[in-house]
């Protein structure tokens, strides 16, 4: 059963789609087929597509040997503990979590760097403490987001397609459903805050995603949201070499003007994107891809020397950053 259709129109806007980069293979993840891509023609949408139709069966397989299938660690020692607890720290200052505050003049020299500050707020996605705050993460992978919340008082339930992200989690005793979020039925007005990282790209139709989310949302409840940008510098440098397409496993690649119009479109307020300062692994491989290089499948020395450049290049032009986030409430 084809679930995910080629999309000859906008499956957001409903423009017409044109051809984009075709005849690409993926990198990656060496899964074999080449790949075609379409854009909306739309100036103030131009989301990018998968031009492909797509069985379950066909995008199951996509995932066989993913990132998300590595085990979360909860452990830290020597450097990695000081480095968390100025995170936690942090959470405690600005978000008012309740955790130890102890290295104020630390955490507060830690807080002032803006690659350091995304950390910060990301880890949590951007969300304040909220005594008996339930939370949904959809697309929640390696559990390590569900995990953290769960340690800082939230109360927490995951939905992923991916069978082996839900055995581990499951594991790790969290409350978990298998698909998509409008499968998962929740109640109406049931959570203050949904979650997705680097999960929307991943859906056959982000549309049906925004409706759901609003619906199951309280009152003041936010939508929380990472995502790469498909008008970034790296994407207009790169071409049909730019990370961020990832084919065949990103279906649809957002920027900040389809991000805003669709979250308008489904009655969010107080809407907010930006790009973030965590696109530096993001450049290292488009980088490596680029140049015919072997790409680099975990994060090494070299991409703190580019998570120096994309937080500069972020600094400098924000709606360029490869990354963007996207913050509104119910």
């Amino acid at each position: 059963m084809i679930i995910y259709h080629h999309p000859q129109f906008c499956l957001q806007c409903e423009a017409q789609n044109l051809p984009f980069h075709q005849e690409i293979e993926d990198n990656i993840y060496s899964v074999p087929g080449r790949w075609n891509l379409v854009r909306c023609s739309n100036p103030d949408c131009q989301v990018i597509f998968l031009d492909h139709d797509l069985t379950a069966d066909e995008i199951a397989d996509f995932y066989k040997d993913y990132s998300t299938h590595s085990i979360a660690t909860t452990n830290a020692s020597g450097l990695k503990k000081l480095y968390r607890d100025l995170i936690e720290s942090c959470w405690a200052r600005y978000h008012a979590y309740p955790l130890d505050s102890r290295a104020v003049v630390a955490s507060s020299l830690f807080y002032a760097i803006p690659y350091f500050r995304d950390i910060v707020h990301r880890r949590i996605f951007w969300l304040d403490y909220k005594k008996d705050g339930r939370l949904v993460e959809v697309g929640f992978g390696d559990s390590h987001n569900l995990l953290r919340m769960r340690d800082l008082g939230w109360d927490v339930t995951g939905v992923e397609f991916d069978p082996t992200c839900i055995k581990q989690a499951q594991r790790y005793n969290l409350n978990v459903k298998t698909g998509s979020l409008e499968v998962a039925k929740f109640a109406d007005s049931s959570f203050d805050a949904v979650i997705a990282s680097h999960a929307i790209e991943h859906l056959t139709n982000v549309d049906v995603f925004m409706e759901e989310a609003f619906r199951i949302l309280k009152e003041n409840g936010q939508l929380v949201l990472t995502t790469p940008n498909g008008l970034s510098l790296g994407s207009k440098w790169a071409g049909r070499d730019w990370r961020g397409l990832e084919v065949p496993r990103h279906l649809a690649i957002q920027n900040f003007k389809s991000l805003r119009a669709i979250a308008q479109k489904h009655g969010f307020r107080d809407i907010e994107i930006k790009g973030t300062h965590q696109s530096g692994f993001m450049l290292q491989q488009t980088v490596q891809q680029k140049l015919g290089w072997k790409i680099s499948r975990s994060q090494n020395f070299g991409t703190v020397i580019f998570n120096i450049i994309g937080s500069m290049l972020t600094a400098l032009c924000n709606s360029k950053s490869e990354e963007i986030v996207l913050k509104c409430k119910k």
